[in-house]
């Protein structure tokens, strides 16, 4: 394991904090600077740096996103099946497979993870993964942003055991809302009593302190953003 100078930590929290102003732009200096330096300790302490031998990806880079079970072959578990898929109609195309969670789940597709150490085993195993790694560059998703109640980190969350109970955020009291949303026009027959019913909607949930509505009409609605399900019932159709 090797650690980031503190030239390569300076440059990492700067990108880091950049782009977490870009992506939250209404939120305090401040919050955003704790946050980022939050991630760049985690990324960069006792962090192993990336390979720099490793092949780059390039204009001819090919890669195939995929559920583990998209291919299926009677016999074989799926992910055996999804690489005899690729070894027979994908060969010298693809180079990279890139299978889409395939952790035991309690649902979302896969992506409410239970286990992160382990496969699926209505998929396959960690010898079918490995065995399809000697062929092709695997991905695969961490899916940290996604969980299962039932997963082990969760309950050490619940019963304040580490390392679970630092991998979870709860809302304290001070829980403020702010919502962007928008209407049809600024000369909406609504536009002024709805944002203020929104707002007091919100603010009688128990676990909210207090809400704040804002209104903004960028980008301009049109019929395209509405679901097929409203244009009908409105007539559109």
């Amino acid at each position: 394991m090797q650690n980031y100078d503190d030239r390569d930590k300076a440059l990492i929290s700067e990108s880091i904090l950049r782009w977490l102003k870009e992506i939250y732009k209404d939120e305090w200096s401040d919050e955003l600077s704790a946050l980022t330096a939050r991630i760049s300790t985690r990324l960069t302490t006792g962090a192993e740096r990336v390979n720099p031998n490793l092949e780059k990806w390039d204009q001819g880079t090919c890669v195939l996103i995929s559920y583990a079970d998209s291919v299926t072959e009677e016999g074989l578990s799926p992910i055996v099946s999804l690489g005899r898929f690729c070894d027979t109609y994908l060969h010298g195309v693809v180079s990279t497979i890139h299978i889409l969670p395939f952790f035991p789940s309690s649902g979302d597709d896969g992506f409410a993870v239970s286990d992160h150490e382990r496969v699926d085993a209505s998929l396959g195993a960690w010898a079918d993964v490995t065995s399809l790694s000697k062929k092709y560059r695997v991905m695969a998703d961490l899916v940290l942003n996604h969980g299962a109640q039932s997963s082990p980190l969760f309950q050490q969350f619940l019963n304040d055991e580490e390392p679970g109970n630092s991998f979870f955020l709860t809302v304290n009291e001070d829980f403020d809302v702010k919502i962007l949303m928008t209407l049809t026009t600024p000369n909406c027959p609504v536009a002024e009593t709805l944002p203020r019913e929104v707002e007091e909607k919100v603010k009688s949930l128990n676990e909210v302190k207090d809400a704040e509505v804002e209104i903004t009409f960028d980008p301009p609605w049109t019929r395209e953003l509405m679901s097929e399900e409203a244009k009908l019932e409105l007539g559109f159709l």
